[in-house]
């Protein structure tokens, strides 16, 4: 594969079309989601929105506004199967991209670690689908008794070579989750995605807000 440099010129001068492909089978967005699981018969939901960018040398620019909404459900009291739904608008062009993922989500006993192993792909008129899986750890220390830091590095590996791409990126979320009364949770989060080969060339950049309710069953 001949390797993406970002170069934000080139983006706003259409650069951006040349970076298609690549956006085609990305998934940028935050993790928005704790390690603990929501227990057997639960469910919980996350709507969220993130500003998607790109960054080189110092400088950015916006490239995507990026609405979203997850769903896990308790199929025991230390796994869950989550779906994640994302639409990215990309600024300065019309029309945007559709993905679709779902996966197994393992937690531990304490709820302070999880790995969670989606699998999906990008759904768009007029264009084959890319199947991805996105393998994510995920840590979730207790800042107080609200409050928890969630911190989830992953991979974003292509399953498949429709778009002639071959590359990994290595993505690093940093979140809090500060929890409500009514099974309420704010998820302010933030994070970086870099081509796993050429960290230090260029990253692209997420930071959003992600509302999460617990849904118990009765």
């Amino acid at each position: 594969m001949k390797k993406v440099k970002l170069n934000l010129k080139t983006i706003w001068l259409g650069g951006l079309v040349f970076l298609i492909p690549v956006l085609c089978f990305s998934q940028f967005s935050p993790n928005f989601q704790s390690a603990g699981s929501s227990g057997k018969g639960n469910a919980e939901i996350t709507p969220y929105y993130a500003n998607i960018g790109t960054g080189y040398e110092g400088e950015r620019a916006q490239v995507f506004d990026n609405f979203g909404f997850q769903l896990g459900v308790g199929i025991s009291d230390r796994t869950e199967i989550r779906a994640k739904y994302d639409r990215f608008s990309v600024h300065e062009f019309e029309g945007g991209m559709n993905l679709l993922m779902v996966g197994p989500k393992f937690s531990t006993e304490s709820g302070k670690f999880a790995v969670f192993i989606p699998i999906g792909s990008n759904f768009e008129k007029d264009r084959d689908a890319t199947w991805m899986t996105e393998p994510t750890f995920i840590f979730s220390p207790a800042l107080g008794e609200k409050i928890h830091l969630n911190l989830s590095p992953g991979f974003l590996i292509p399953l498949s070579s429709d778009a002639g791409l071959d590359e990994t990126f290595l993505k690093l979320n940093l979140g809090l989750a500060f929890q409500l009364k009514g099974g309420w949770i704010i998820r302010p989060e933030g994070g970086l995605m870099y081509f796993l080969q050429e960290i230090g060339d260029g990253h692209f950049y997420n930071f959003g807000l992600g509302v999460s309710k617990l849904l118990a069953s009765k």
